[in-house]
């Protein structure tokens, strides 16, 4: 099992619905993003080198700032398969209901069910 960053305390959306990890400066994210970091390595004995991007936005003028935070990929919220040619900073990833596997697996071309 992996524990990685979903930031310290940028979590949250601001007051026009817009996520503080994308409006915040440099200096903010890098602080919040080593806060995580201590908090990891303190508590789960490993280093982060993912992020699972609040509310799963990311945008690529922020893109520097995470690289510089040490941080190799990042997920993003789109729905979809991962391939070779994902970005490493803009990975799709399912979120995990009910009905995920109805809804969005089975719908994948190729994707068969073994007897």
């Amino acid at each position: 099992m992996e524990f990685e960053t979903h930031t310290h305390d940028m979590h949250n959306l601001s007051k026009n619905n817009k996520s503080k990890l994308m409006k915040a400066s440099e200096a903010t994210i890098i602080k919040d993003l080593n806060k995580s970091e201590k908090y990891l390595t303190k508590n789960f004995k490993k280093s982060q080198k993912t992020i699972a991007y609040p509310y799963g936005l990311m945008n690529d003028d922020k893109l520097p700032v995470i690289k510089k935070a040490g941080l190799k990929y990042g997920f993003s919220l789109e729905e979809k398969a991962v391939t070779p040619n994902s970005n490493d900073y803009y990975i799709p990833r399912i979120l995990i209901s009910d009905d995920a596997f109805e809804h969005l697996i089975k719908r994948w071309d190729g994707f068969h069910e073994k007897d």
